[in-house]
């Protein structure tokens, strides 16, 4: 069993296409490509974080869960609605869980302070798009962005993420 991360899929959502400037013709075009990109690295027992913002209006959500593998655990993003569907375990407004032996600080939005920072945790968030301002990114050690737009519109393998010695890149950066 793998465990991914992504957030910010929007589907069904046509104006997210214009705004974030995404490569896709139309919603069709998007929901497909997403679904097929989820579905070549995610296996039905595979677990997915989504950060936020999995759908917005569009088809009933049950025609998108249909068709994705693995099982999501939903944190919740400013466009979610509670929904329930066999392929969701669990719904959470922030998320903290251990991933061998690194914590991964999981919320839709970025933070500039969370759990076990100076520990070298990884705080995981999504909702700034490709077209965020620079202010809006937390550019801290062990912060990263798991918007799907910044990972070619494909979950990404949580173990990616490795924790660099926040106090010591902190001090290089005349921060601490």
């Amino acid at each position: 069993m793998k465990t991914f991360v992504i957030s910010d899929l929007h589907f069904g959502h046509a104006n997210i296409i214009k705004m974030c400037k995404r490569p896709f013709k139309d919603i069709d075009d998007m929901d497909n490509k997403l679904i097929d990109n989820w579905n070549k690295v995610v296996g039905k027992n595979d677990i997915v974080y989504v950060l936020g913002d999995f759908s917005f209006k569009g088809r009933n959500l049950d025609y998108y869960l249909d068709k994705l593998n693995g099982k999501i655990i939903l944190i919740k993003g400013n466009h979610d609605k509670y929904f329930r569907h066999n392929k969701i375990i669990s719904i959470h407004d922030y998320l903290e869980i251990q991933v061998d032996n690194v914590l991964y600080v999981l919320s839709h939005y970025p933070m500039t302070a969370w759990n076990h920072a100076f520990k070298d945790s990884i705080h995981l968030y999504g909702h700034v798009h490709n077209t965020g301002k620079d202010w809006e990114f937390v550019k801290l050690p062990n912060a990263h962005s798991v918007c799907c737009e910044f990972y070619d519109y494909t979950p990404i393998e949580i173990t990616k993420f490795k924790p660099v010695k926040f106090v010591e890149e902190m001090k290089k950066k005349g921060l601490l």
